[in-house]
């Protein structure tokens, strides 16, 4: 529906180029130990914390996906030692709480980030679901999840991507820092199609997902996975 200034002929290939730009600048200032300020040399970290997101040099956010880990495995075992006194409804409301809030807060910074990062993250929602459920540590993940409508994780950081990108363009309220670089995307073919192939056909002979379908051309993007 949108993308940056700096168009790419694919969703998320500015955040790739703009993460393998600041990976290029890394390697090539790994050299220097230490900066000069006011007289004083000040030794250079590997890396920062920000808002409590640890930020490597290499930017593959895998401390950061590390620390928020352990900290969830902590609350998953307190739950697990009380599950059996609490209604699945109480278990999911812990969960939320204590877990799922956590993989969530600045999930947006892992866009592009990688697989092995991201599937760091993914094994504490599943052994929370697991948790949650009852079930044996080895079943399978993805029945739990749907059946607690639980996203995976690198969806929830799609889904994140996207609203923020939503808001950032249909909010009058938004901050101009991001709204700036945020333009519609409208291709005149599929435009042109679109309106062709709405208004030519009654509405008997338009099906339920047809209209989706057209809109998703007009916008000249891509839907998230599934």
């Amino acid at each position: 529906m949108v993308h940056a200034e700096r168009t790419a002929a694919e969703p998320g290939q500015v955040a790739s180029t703009d993460r393998r730009h600041c990976e290029s600048a890394a390697r090539r200032y790994s050299a220097v130990t230490s900066v000069s300020v006011a007289g004083v040399d000040l030794s250079v970290a590997n890396d920062m914390k920000a808002l409590g997101v640890v930020i490597g040099r290499r930017l593959t956010f895998r401390k950061h996906a590390v620390a928020v880990a352990r900290s969830c495995h902590y609350h998953s075992q307190a739950i697990r030692h009380i599950r059996h006194l609490l209604s699945t409804e109480l278990a999911t409301t812990l969960a939320c709480s204590l877990i799922l809030n956590r993989l969530d807060y600045c999930n947006s910074v892992l866009y592009s980030a990688p697989a092995s990062s991201i599937q760091v993250l993914q094994r504490v929602q599943n052994n929370a679901v697991r948790i949650v459920l009852q079930a044996p540590r080895r079943s399978h993940v993805q029945p739990l999840l749907h059946e607690l409508h639980w996203l995976p994780i690198q969806h929830r950081i799609e889904y994140k991507v996207a609203v923020l990108t939503f808001k950032s363009r249909s909010s009058a309220t938004a901050p101009t820092y991001l709204s700036r670089h945020i333009k519609a995307r409208v291709s005149v073919h599929f435009a042109r199609l679109g309106s062709h192939y709405l208004t030519s056909r009654s509405p008997g002979q338009i099906s339920r997902n047809e209209p989706f379908v057209v809109l998703r051309q007009l916008s000249g993007t891509r839907c998230l996975r599934q």
